[in-house]
């Protein structure tokens, strides 16, 4: 079965003065389709960096990844983009909405950056997967915490990511919210492509089929 990403040999070297620090070393997966992967860790463990790594944001000193068999970072930065604007979505700690926009615009806003005709009936759609529906001319400032991270999982996945990576999507929300924010992510992810999600939450990494835990820059398989 071809992955739909591979990660093969990658490590990540920092300078600082004189000294190297190594985030990362000699690190290799693979991510199937429709899987949802955890990784933990912690803090400064370098969980942030491989999420870049693997998100075509970052390069690494060095290895591959290759995404549906393309090397991502042996191409140029503008086939880069395309692939990631086409096949990578992103959800972060911080939802990053346009304060001055309502949800539906929000959730839009992918579309309109990508040049494709606004499709208001598909956003419409998304926010009504994650159950809002009733607030979809609210702004930013007018939701939840976790209603704004709902739709920033509803703009994520507007342009269809085969792989979706979440880079601690609850860390700022309460046990509750977080378990409704967890359980519309991997709901919705499950027929579409693959999750990657970085977390400190325990709870939520053992609702992923495969943990991973990421410690002196090593990568090591807890629960598959």
């Amino acid at each position: 079965m071809n992955s739909l990403i591979s990660i093969q040999n990658i490590s990540k070297t920092y300078r600082k003065g004189p000294d190297q620090i190594d985030v990362i070393e000699n690190i290799s997966f693979n991510i199937q389709h429709k899987e949802s992967i955890a990784i933990m860790g912690e803090s400064g463990a370098g969980k942030s960096t491989l999420l870049q790594i693997m998100g075509g944001l970052l390069a690494p000193s060095e290895g591959k990844v290759f995404v549906e068999n393309t090397s991502i970072y042996d191409v140029t930065d503008k086939a880069r983009a395309h692939i990631r604007n086409q096949h990578i979505g992103f959800v972060f700690q911080f939802h990053y909405l346009l304060p001055e926009f309502s949800a539906l615009e929000n959730v839009c806003m992918p579309s309109v950056i990508a040049k494709h005709q606004k499709n208001q009936e598909k956003a419409k759609d998304l926010l009504e997967k994650v159950g809002l529906s009733h607030r979809m001319k609210h702004k930013p400032s007018e939701l939840s915490g976790g209603e704004q991270q709902r739709v920033a999982i509803a703009r994520a996945l507007m342009m269809e990511p085969r792989l979706l990576l979440a880079d601690e999507p609850t860390g700022n929300l309460d046990q509750k919210t977080s378990d409704k924010v967890a359980e519309v992510l991997l709901s919705l992810m499950k027929d579409q492509g693959a999750l990657v999600l970085v977390t400190h939450s325990l709870s939520l990494a053992q609702k992923a089929n495969k943990v991973y835990r990421l410690t002196k820059g090593e990568l090591v398989l807890e629960k598959s």
